[in-house]
């Protein structure tokens, strides 16, 4: 428990005349006040006052309106730098300046919420690591031929998709499918340091504010990843698009079908035309270069570490 004290100080302005007639009273004050003044000012009416016209803004705004004048009988602030502001442009009746009304603020922690609820550690992640970044070591064929194993017609993925009449050996899927297991592991260990170098702070605020795990991680955790993951999304399509040896396996090399953009450098050079083969490296490496150098933008300006 963090005790603490917030004042909110009341000044009679030069402007405000001292009355016997009930005539309307101009109230600027914060709006951390609205509600309780709007119920104030309703009862001060009720009981025989003048109408009540409330102001509300932020304290250096209104500040600023009554120094220039502004026609207010009553200011109420948290902030006394602002009252002292509005006194030294000789706008406060001398002596009207009071200590209104006070409040204690007390923050209670709930207990776990900063060690197991906001761990980002769970069994079994270093194992499932692992495995998500085997592609970076090993053979892209012998990733492909893996692929071609578990989605062929005969394989055990494949036995399952086939009564629903999805085919993906030789389709746009077996590229979609073998470019996101290579590009996989670059996007998630890019990701993974922009999500540790989120500060813990944040989620334990939001956590003792009654939010859940996953709000948490929606609205705190991911928007301050955010560069992270879009450096992460830009170095993984990068090199998807390069791919080559578990495309050709799991997808073949069919124009207009399944012919990607480096299996079409291989079918070019295989048949001895240079001269395309050399356009398409050539844009290859301009692509790759672009991806690379908006990658490392994205982390240098967030100081994301990979």
């Amino acid at each position: 428990m963090i005790p603490g004290v917030v004042s909110y100080v009341a000044a009679m302005l030069l402007m405000g005349q001292v009355t016997t007639r009930p005539e309307p009273i101009t109230v600027s004050a914060a709006v951390s006040l609205t509600d309780a003044l709007e119920e104030i000012g309703r009862a001060y009416e009720s009981a025989g006052g003048g109408a009540v016209r409330l102001n509300f803004a932020g304290s250096n705004v209104l500040a600023r309106q009554i120094a220039n004048g502004a026609p207010v009988d009553l200011f109420i602030s948290a902030d006394e730098a602002q009252m002292d502001l509005a006194d030294q442009a000789g706008a406060i009746l001398a002596g009207t300046r009071i200590d209104l009304l006070g409040n204690q603020l007390a923050v209670v922690v709930s207990r776990g919420a900063t060690s197991r609820d906001l761990d980002r550690t769970f069994p079994g992640r270093l194992l499932l690591e692992t495995f998500v970044s085997l592609p970076l070591v090993m053979p892209p064929v012998a990733t492909g031929l893996i692929l071609l194993m578990l989605f062929a017609p005969r394989g055990p993925i494949g036995r399952l998709l086939a009564p629903a009449g999805i085919e993906v050996i030789f389709t746009w899927k077996a590229v979609v499918l073998a470019m996101t297991v290579m590009g996989l592991p670059l996007f998630i260990r890019t990701v993974r340091g922009g999500f540790e170098q989120v500060d813990r702070r944040y989620e334990s605020v939001a956590a003792t504010l009654g939010a859940s795990p996953f709000r948490v991680f929606l609205t705190i955790t991911m928007p301050l990843a955010r560069p992270a993951i879009l450096a992460g999304s830009v170095l993984g399509f990068a090199r998807a698009l390069g791919e080559f040896g578990a495309t050709i396996m799991i997808a073949g090399s069919i124009p207009g079908v399944t012919r990607t953009l480096s299996v079409a450098i291989y079918s070019f050079a295989e048949t001895g035309r240079d001269v395309d083969a050399a356009k398409l490296v050539g844009v290859s490496a301009t692509i790759a270069f672009a991806a690379l150098w908006l990658a490392n933008w994205i982390s240098t300006r967030a100081g994301v570490r990979s």
